[in-house]
């Protein structure tokens, strides 16, 4: 029995596993969100969403960069966003947008991109956020010691 077309396979399953995890990884930029004390969270699935991070600069005075997907672009370019945006809104009628801003940029660098995902036709934004180390909903917290995911009382 000939073992070079399953050793061939095997490379090539190992590649496409490296690929892919690169490509997820530079997706979810690395960032603080804020934290909430009572949320209203759910899962999402992988499919009908894009990812749009806003990463503060490391100068807090200028402006953040916004990640749509794979694309990174200034938040003042406001035209290269709608465009990114209604390029993904154009694929796929049901898209959801994730947003993930940091914790550490003031509401006025987010509205605007609250705004162009809203122009672009994105009807359902999620904001992304981490649970506060106590709430029912942190698998860390005491009240999920077990690890359910459930809190203590309702």
């Amino acid at each position: 029995m000939n073992m070079t077309p399953l050793i061939d396979v095997t490379f090539q399953l190992i590649i496409f596993f490296m690929l892919v995890s690169n490509i997820i990884g530079q997706e979810a930029v690395p960032m603080k969100v804020p934290q909430l004390t009572d949320p209203q969270t759910r899962q999402l699935g992988e499919s009908d969403r894009v990812v749009v991070n806003v990463i503060p600069n490391d100068d807090a005075a200028s402006t953040p960069w916004v990640q749509v997907g794979l694309t990174r672009l200034r938040s003042t370019d406001r035209a290269a966003i709608n465009e990114a945006l209604t390029e993904a809104v154009s694929n796929n009628a049901n898209v959801q947008v994730v947003l993930r801003a940091d914790g550490s940029l003031n509401y006025q660098q987010v509205r605007p991109i609250i705004t162009a995902i809203r122009d672009a036709g994105v009807s359902i934004v999620h904001l992304v956020a981490q649970d506060a180390p106590g709430s029912p909903g942190n698998p860390e917290s005491p009240a999920n010691a077990d690890g359910s995911g459930e809190g203590g009382t309702p």
